[in-house]
């Protein structure tokens, strides 16, 4: 109910603010991906635009192959001939990769996709859309503990090669800007909520949770570091966030898309068991799984965003623990 009313609160405000939108399309890269799935969703559910074009390297269901391109955005000339077709008046950025050991792949993700990006925006006559582009906490990487929260001005210092190919990102996507093109920057903190990957830390707990729940594993949680704290959003409130940066930021500016403090991981362990339906789990600490190199603490500050743009965070950590919780139930359910 809670979730339902925030729900309409939300539409009822982005109907009175953004009926212009109703004439504008959209571009959303990466749309397979658990950002751009999440986020075609929210602006679908709201019938915010005109059109909203899909666009990703792999292909979608046939229910949901409408305005949908299968498109290798590293290819510049297939994307150019892509966009001269369609012309949206704004393009949101989430393709890229999170996980890997290569610096080869995450340059070309992270990287190459947004310069193929640019150069093709750049090269058709007479076309100036808005583009948005997805970038992460992780660009900000080791902060000392009495830099916090972080502001978008603090210095960039990623200690990962997926933060160092985020840096290059947001550095290509400045250059362009001082080129002439509009262009704005989300920096997305750590997210939670129903479809959130696997090989990500809470969606494990969660996992692993549901298989116990199901009978399937014995009652033991493996984890890695618990004393680490992380800044935490629903999904939800993360592509809210998004839009508002894209519809009403300025242009050049970057924005820390984030809840404004931090929790211990091992608080939202207990919220996951707190919901589970087995009693009596027990966490064991699986040396593996903790990293060399890990930051302690890092939590980003909302004030530009919720003040200058009139974001407000509408899940709450428990709330979305449950919605993630419930997302791997259903599935589960279906794969039956």
């Amino acid at each position: 109910m809670i979730i339902r009313k925030h729900r309409l609160i939300l539409r009822k405000t982005l109907k009175e603010n953004f009926n212009f939108m109703k004439k504008k399309s959209i571009m959303v890269l990466g749309a397979n991906g658990f950002l751009g799935k999440n986020f075609i969703k929210f602006v679908s559910e709201n019938h915010l635009f005109s059109v909203v074009y899909k666009v990703d390297n792999k292909g979608l269901s046939k229910k949901k192959k409408e305005n949908f391109f299968k498109c290798d955005i590293i290819e510049r000339k297939e994307l150019k001939k892509l966009l001269k077709q369609t012309r949206p008046d704004y393009i949101f950025h989430f393709a890229g990769l999170t996980n890997s050991s290569e610096w080869k792949e995450f340059y070309e993700a992270n990287v190459e996709t947004t310069c193929s990006l640019f150069d093709s925006v750049q090269s058709i006559y007479n076309y100036k859309p808005r583009i948005i582009i997805a970038g992460s906490a992780a660009e900000y990487g080791q902060v000392m503990s009495d830099s916090l929260p972080i502001k978008e001005d603090s210095m960039l210092n990623p200690n990962s090669k997926y933060g160092v190919s985020m840096v290059w990102r947001y550095y290509a996507a400045k250059f362009f800007y001082n080129c002439g093109l509009e262009v704005i920057s989300c920096r997305i903190f750590n997210i939670l909520g129903p479809g959130l990957p696997e090989n990500l830390s809470i969606a494990s707990f969660v996992k692993q949770i549901v298989d116990i729940e199901r009978g399937k594993t014995k009652p033991f949680i493996s984890t890695g570091n618990l004393t680490t704290k992380r800044d935490f959003l629903d999904v939800s409130d993360i592509v809210n966030a998004v839009l508002l940066s894209g519809l009403k930021g300025k242009s050049g500016e970057s924005y820390n898309i984030c809840s404004g403090k931090s929790e211990y991981i091992k608080k939202i362990l207990f919220f996951c068991i707190k919901h589970s339906k087995v009693k009596n789990l027990k966490i064991r600490i699986n040396k593996i799984k903790i990293r060399k190199f890990d930051i302690a603490d890092i939590y980003g500050s909302n004030v530009k965003i919720t003040r200058n743009l009139g974001w407000k965070q509408k899940v709450s950590l428990e709330e979305s623990i449950i919605r993630t919780l419930n997302y791997y139930r259903n599935i589960g359910k279906h794969e039956k």
